[in-house]
């Protein structure tokens, strides 16, 4: 399972760092989320915590004794911010339906709802797990690990890994010549249905966009994989959030490889096409940057070829 951990620093920090390395130990490290150790320098923290949430099977609230009470540096209560890091990684996860787990720690006591911003007061009937110091630290954190494992037998059970109907099941060469894979960053999300999903929608041409074709409680990487191999082509749209993805740079990594003719770069916003790939400068693309009632004429002309 992929976990992702919400914590605060000043309220939580040597806490969730031992849950990290325990959690880590178990399912693996590549499967625990925790921002200092996983964001790269220069990264968009918004964008990267968004795009890391939608693919996780369940998200952690660490709360310690000043999770609620922390302030700013000018004496306002940080939960009150529209745009506290905290609030908006457990608004996230409820807007994707990611189940969110409160886990409390150094004595603390979840919060009622009446003291909670609406957009995420839901967690104060969440099922909260505590876990406290050395010695029972190690026995709280074996049955958190049992109940996050049965968390993940359930939703498996309600949602198997099998395809969506927007993937068949069937060699590569038997496909729909039409079927294209869209390849962008989280924060292009609305952009991108808009502009390039309803345009092929419209057009006939059908598409696997992540965010309609995968489950939330699927293994990412694995619908990721069985997505490209189902698709005939391979749709990447360029902007500066998308240059800075390390998720989409694998994904075109792959499409050079394994679809180098059915590639189709779609140009939201101009930037540097070398961040991308060496050989992405040198295909040709559809800039809806210049024209856009051009660009969807050559976007479907695209398909057609």
């Amino acid at each position: 399972m992929k976990i992702f951990i919400s914590y605060r620093r000043i309220d939580s920090s040597s806490a969730t760092g031992r849950l990290f390395d325990r959690l880590a130990a178990h399912f693996g490290s590549g499967s625990v989320f925790k921002d200092v150790d996983v964001i790269p320098l220069g990264a968009d923290f918004i964008s990267t915590i968004t795009q890391e949430i939608q693919q996780c099977d369940v998200v952690l609230a660490i709360i310690g004794p000043q999770w609620l009470s922390a302030t700013d540096e000018k004496g306002h209560l940080r939960l009150d911010n529209p745009n506290d890091f905290v609030r908006l990684e457990l608004e996230s996860a409820f807007d994707f339906g990611i189940p969110v787990v409160p886990v409390l720690v150094n004595k603390a006591q979840l919060p009622s709802r009446k003291e909670l911003p609406a957009s995420i007061a839901q967690i104060a009937s969440r099922n909260a797990v505590s876990v406290g110091h050395d010695p029972t630290f190690h026995t709280d954190l074996d049955r958190l690990i049992i109940a996050l494992e049965r968390l993940t037998e359930r939703v498996l059970e309600q949602n198997p890994l099998v395809p969506t109907q927007t993937v068949p099941d069937i060699d590569p060469s038997e496909l729909d010549s039409n079927l294209v894979f869209v390849s962008h960053s989280t924060s292009d999300r609305r952009w991108v249905e808009e502009e390039i999903v309803g345009l092929l929608e419209q057009s006939g041409i059908k598409s696997w966009y992540a965010k309609s074709s995968i489950t939330t409680s699927a293994q990412w990487e694995r619908e990721i994989l069985r997505g490209l191999e189902a698709c005939t082509w391979f749709l990447l749209v360029v902007s500066p959030r998308s240059a800075e993805s390390e998720w989409i740079k694998d994904e075109l990594f792959w499409a050079m490889h394994y679809r180098p003719t059915q590639i189709v770069p779609v140009i939201m916003e101009e930037c540097d096409l070398w961040k991308f790939h060496i050989r992405l400068p040198r295909i040709q693309h559809v800039n809806f940057a210049e024209s856009r009632q051009e660009a969807r004429r050559l976007l479907i002309e695209a398909f057609s070829r």
